[in-house]
């Protein structure tokens, strides 16, 4: 999804983006089934049921742009992976370190009860979304609904929100912070 995109929200196709790699790359911080499930099943279904007219037309539209954003900025795990750029300039500058900002965003997405995301907001603020809902303000979103990671060998929300950052792409965050700035 290109990033100017994000800030023209209206104009962004609304078809499924493919998965930049193989299901059974996430793993051990997502298994293959999570990722299956997820991206087969209910991310395909948004598309779905926005192109057929199904239920909530906005509500579908935002869950498929959501899933969009947050399957292309993950990547194979790599222990100790941290921001860097354009990412962790903003996080300092806003957060003061790295470790704040993550604590912080894990707060957050601890805090969200029932389905929703937390996301990383062209602002340098952590915001959070209830159920679907579009934001043209998105640099990076960690989907909070349970089966984002109830599917997992390790189905506990905490150790799901601290091991995903494994899975950041950071350079594909940092593309997003650059258009915004």
């Amino acid at each position: 999804m290109k990033l100017q995109q994000l800030h023209e929200a209206q104009e962004i196709p609304v078809v499924q983006a493919p998965l930049p790699y193989k299901y059974n790359d996430l793993e051990p911080v997502l298994s293959e089934s999570t990722v299956r499930y997820h991206y087969d099943v209910l991310t395909t279904n948004y598309f779905k049921k926005y192109h057929a007219g199904e239920g909530d037309r906005e509500f579908n539209r935002a869950g498929g742009l959501l899933h969009n954003l947050y399957w292309t900025q993950l990547r194979r795990p790599r222990p100790g992976n941290k921001p860097h750029g354009a990412s962790l300039a903003l996080i300092e500058q806003k957060h003061k370190s790295w470790e704040n900002f993550q604590d912080l965003v894990i707060a957050a997405a601890l805090g969200i009860q029932g389905s929703g995301w937390v996301y990383w907001s062209t602002s340098g603020e952590i915001k959070t979304i209830a159920n679907h809902a579009w934001r043209s303000d998105i640099i990076f979103c960690i989907d909070c609904w349970e089966h984002s990671y109830m599917r997992n060998p390790n189905p506990d929300k905490k150790h799901h929100f601290t091991t995903i950052w494994r899975c950041m792409n950071w350079d594909v965050i940092n593309d997003r912070v650059f258009v915004a700035l």
